[in-house]
């Protein structure tokens, strides 16, 4: 199979398994998962949307990163499942500065109301007194959905 282009925008799918009971041989023949909603697309493309995900305990809510919009300042949604589709929750959360790959990872609280981002390139400090020394000191910020703001 071909890999699709570079530039080609880039999608999440999120999938639910099914519980099944019926004979093993026959588990081969059918798909064990169905997928939940749509397909969740990225902004622009070559984002590198999905290549960071995190979902809660339940599975209803998902954070995504795409840590390559912008030069690599990235950006992270989340999206909470409901009445059979995703929606988001709260607004886009941006990094505050190209090269840094916000969003590279992500990690939702069991509850879905604390999201970790991490960003492994420039910090949001400059290091030695140099602004836009980008030497790969990495950071984590810590956010809570409250009142429907992250």
């Amino acid at each position: 199979a071909k890999s699709p282009p570079l530039q080609a925008k880039m999608h999440a799918a999120i999938f639910q398994m099914l519980a099944l009971s019926i004979a093993p041989q026959a588990l081969a023949e059918l798909p064990p998962f169905v997928q939940l909603g749509t397909d969740i697309v990225g902004q622009v493309r070559a984002d590198e949307f999905g290549q960071a995900l995190s979902q809660s305990a339940d599975g209803l809510r998902i954070a995504i990163g795409a840590r390559s919009y912008n030069s690599s300042q990235g950006y992270v949604q989340v999206y909470e499942y409901s009445n059979d589709g995703w929606s988001q929750l709260g607004t886009t959360i941006y990094g505050d500065r190209r090269q840094t790959a916000f969003g590279d990872a992500v990690s939702l609280s069991g509850d879905g109301s604390r999201l970790a981002i991490g960003a492994h390139g420039c910090g949001p400090f400059p290091i030695r007194g140099r602004i836009g020394d980008c030497s790969g000191l990495g950071y984590v910020t810590v956010y809570e959905y409250l009142t429907g703001v992250w």
